[in-house]
C-alpha cells in the first residue's frame, strides 16, 4: 500500500535549503522552483519540483498526490518556473490518465525516492499506471505565450475546444540506451561515495561544536587529531561558514540530498532521458 505523504520538520528543512539554493541561482539538474499563486489567498507560494524533460517537452509530476501546489496550479493555470538563474512564466494543461501513464512510468524509474508513495512499481504495465494516474496528477508545461498562441489558433481553426488537452502518445517516451544506464550508474556510485564522505565530515565538524575556525581551510576532525603528523589524517576541508557546528550541519544536509537522486544530474537530454530544465 502506498505511503501517505506527510510534511515533517526534516522535510521542511530540506525543502527550505533546496529553495535557498535555487533562489541563489544554483543549477540542480531538473530540480526547479515552482511558484504559483494561492487559489484563496492570492499570495505566491514556492515549492521545489523535479521536472520531467524529454524530446523538447516538459511535464510537472505530483508524486505525493493532490497536494497544495497541485490545487493552486489547477486553479491558476499558470505559474513561474525557476531553474538556475532563468525564470519563465509557464502555462500548464493537466493530462488524462492515458496520457499521464507513460510520463509517470518514466518518472518513477528515474526518481527512486518517491516510489513508496505509489501503488505501482517501475516495472508495472502501462495499464497499471493508467489506474494509478488519478492519484498523481501530471501537467504538460508550455510557455505562457506559446499556450496563448495555441489556444488562439484553435479558436480560429473551426471551433476546436481551446481547453482540450494536447495528445501525448504512449510511444513518445522511449527508454534509454545502455550508455545512458552506464552513465547513471557511474553518477550514482560517485554520488553515494560523495555522500559518505560528506556525512563523515559533517559528523566530525559537528563534534567540534560552536567554534569559529581560524581560517577557511579547516580540518574536519579536531583535537586530539594532529594534522602536523599526517597532513590528511584529520581530513582537510574548506568552509565559507565561520562556524564548525553550522558547517557540519550543512555538510550533513548536502550529503543526504546527494543520496536522494545521485544519478539524476548525469542524465542526458540528447539521449531522450530526463534532462536539464
Amino acid at each position: 500500500m502506498a505511503r501517505t505523504y506527510q510534511v515533517s520538520v526534516a522535510t521542511r528543512i530540506r525543502d527550505a535549503f533546496i529553495m535557498a539554493l535555487l533562489r541563489a541561482g544554483v543549477n540542480m539538474g531538473t530540480t526547479s522552483l515552482l511558484t504559483v499563486h494561492g487559489r484563496r489567498s492570492g499570495q505566491p507560494h514556492s515549492v521545489p519540483v523535479v521536472l520531467m524533460v524529454r524530446d523538447g517537452q516538459r511535464w510537472l509530476v505530483a508524486p505525493y498526490g493532490v497536494v497544495q501546489w497541485v490545487r493552486n496550479i489547477r486553479a491558476a493555470g499558470t505559474a513561474t518556473l525557476t531553474c538556475g538563474r532563468r525564470s519563465e512564466m509557464i502555462a500548464v494543461t493537466e493530462l488524462s490518465a492515458q496520457q499521464a501513464a507513460p510520463v509517470l512510468k518514466q518518472y518513477l524509474s528515474r526518481v527512486a525516492i518517491v516510489r513508496p508513495y505509489f501503488d505501482v512499481t517501475q516495472d508495472s504495465s502501462l495499464e497499471d499506471f493508467v489506474q494509478e494516474a488519478p492519484h498523481h496528477p501530471v501537467f504538460l508545461v508550455t510557455g505562457a505565450e506559446e499556450s496563448g498562441d495555441i489556444r488562439q489558433a484553435q479558436e480560429l481553426n473551426g471551433g476546436t475546444d481551446p481547453q482540450a488537452t494536447p495528445e501525448t502518445p504512449i510511444a513518445s517516451l522511449p527508454t534509454g540506451n545502455a550508455g545512458d544506464s552506464a552513465t547513471r550508474l557511474v553518477g550514482t556510485v560517485l554520488g553515494v561515495f560523495a555522500g559518505l564522505l560528506g556525512l563523515e565530515h559533517g559528523y566530525f565538524e559537528i563534534l567540534q561544536g560552536n567554534v569559529k575556525p581560524s581560517s577557511a581551510l579547516i580540518h574536519a576532525i579536531g583535537p586530539p587529531c594532529k594534522p602536523e603528523k599526517v597532513w590528511h589524517g584529520c581530513e582537510p576541508a574548506m568552509t565559507l561558514v565561520p562556524n564548525f557546528l553550522i558547517t557540519g550541519i550543512l555538510a550533513t544536509i548536502l550529503s543526504l540530498l546527494t543520496y536522494q537522486q545521485p544519478g539524476e544530474l548525469f542524465s542526458s537530454k540528447e539521449s531522450g532521458e530526463v534532462g536539464f530544465c
